[in-house]
C-alpha cells in the first residue's frame, strides 16, 4: 500500500503541477506531500520534479516514472473493480445484443473469456443490428449492445465508443480485380455486395471516392447490402461479385487464399477505422456483467491494435 500511495502522489503532482493542489487532491498537507516526495526522489537518487515560480514539472526521470506510475494504478483498479464484480457474477444472466457486422471480430473472444471468468454466469447473445439497439435496451430484452456507431445518438441511452479495422474489398481468390491495383470506379461498376451499415458508413466511402461515387448520400444505392455476415462471406467466396466486409471478419479468409484483397489506385478503400460503440441504457443501472464484457472488448481491440503497430 506504501507503494500505492508514493504512485499516486507521483501522479497527482505531474498532473495538478503544483504541491498545494495535489496535496488537496490527496487529502494530505503540503508538508507531508513535499516529504514524501523528497524520500521518493532520495531513494532513487535523481531529481523527479522541477520546481519554478511557473509550478512543478516532471523531468525526465519523473516523466518515465509517472507514465509507470499511472500504468500500474489502472491496473490496480481494473483489479478492484474485478473483484467487486466477482461478488456480484457468481451467478446471474447478461443478455448481449450484437451487430452481425462487428459481432465476429470484437465479441467472440470476449465474451468466451468472460464466461472462464465467471462459470455461473450465464451469457446469452443476439443478433440486434444498429436500427434495433435502442429499442431493444430500452424493452429491456438486452442489457448491452456492440454494434457501429448509430447515425444520431438515441435517447436515453449511453454510447462508449471503440475503433475497429477499416472495411476492405475482397473478392473470390482469382478474380481479375484482384490481380492490379484497379480504379474505384473500375471497382464499384461491377456487382458490390457489403455489410449492411448505418448512412454514415456509406457517406464517408462516397466522400472517399468522388470520381467513383459522385453523389455520397446515394452511395448505399450502388451496393447490394447484406445483413447476415456468414451468408456474405458464403456469396463472397461463391460467385464473382466484389464485397466489401470489416477486415477482420475477412481475415481467415484472406490468411487460406480464398479470399484476396482489391486493392485501388486511390489508395485505402475506407479513411480510417470504422466507429463502433458499446451502448447501455442510461436510465437503468448497468449489470456488472455488462460492464465488464465491455472492458474485456476494449482490452481486446487495444491489443489487437497494438499487435498491428509491431508488425
Amino acid at each position: 500500500m506504501d507503494g500505492l500511495r508514493s504512485m499516486a502522489q507521483l501522479v497527482a503532482l505531474a498532473e495538478e503541477g503544483n504541491f498545494r493542489r495535489a496535496a488537496e487532491r490527496l487529502g494530505v498537507t503540503h508538508s507531508a506531500l513535499s516529504q514524501a516526495i523528497a524520500r521518493i526522489e532520495g531513494a532513487y537518487g535523481v531529481i523527479l520534479f522541477e520546481r519554478s515560480r511557473r509550478g512543478v514539472r516532471p523531468t525526465a526521470y519523473g516523466r518515465r516514472l509517472v507514465e509507470g506510475a499511472r500504468a500500474a494504478l489502472t491496473a490496480v483498479l481494473e483489479a478492484e473493480r474485478d473483484v467487486e464484480m466477482m461478488r456480484d457474477m457468481r451467478s446471474g444472466r447478461l443478455a448481449v445484443g450484437a451487430d452481425p457486422a462487428v459481432a465476429e471480430p470484437i465479441l467472440g473472444a470476449a465474451a468466451a473469456q468472460l464466461m472462464r471468468d465467471y462459470p455461473g454466469l450465464a451469457v446469452s447473445v443476439r443478433a440486434c443490428c444498429w436500427r434495433r439497439m435502442a429499442d431493444a435496451l430500452r424493452a429491456g430484452e438486452i442489457d448491452v449492445h456492440f454494434g457501429l456507431a448509430p447515425d444520431r445518438p438515441p435517447s436515453e441511452v449511453r454510447l462508449s465508443a471503440f475503433a475497429l479495422t477499416p472495411p476492405v474489398a475482397v473478392a473470390r481468390a482469382g478474380n481479375p480485380l484482384t490481380r492490379a491495383p484497379v480504379a474505384a470506379a473500375e471497382l464499384f461498376a461491377g456487382p458490390v455486395l457489403c455489410f449492411d451499415a448505418p448512412g454514415w458508413v456509406f457517406a464517408r466511402l462516397g466522400a472517399a471516392h468522388p470520381a467513383a461515387l459522385p453523389d455520397p448520400s446515394r452511395a448505399r444505392e450502388v451496393v447490394t447490402t447484406v445483413q447476415d455476415m456468414a451468408l456474405l462471406r458464403r456469396m463472397a467466396l461463391a460467385g464473382e461479385a466484389a464485397c466489401i466486409m470489416p477486415g477482420a471478419a475477412a481475415a481467415e479468409d484472406l490468411a487460406a487464399g480464398r479470399l484476396a484483397r482489391i486493392s485501388l489506385a486511390e489508395g485505402p478503400l475506407f479513411p480510417g477505422p470504422l466507429d463502433a460503440v458499446a451502448a447501455m441504457l442510461e436510465t437503468r443501472p448497468p449489470p456488472p456483467a455488462a460492464l465488464a464484457l465491455v472492458r474485456r472488448v476494449r482490452r481486446a481491440l487495444g491489443g489487437a491494435a497494438r499487435a498491428r503497430r509491431a508488425g
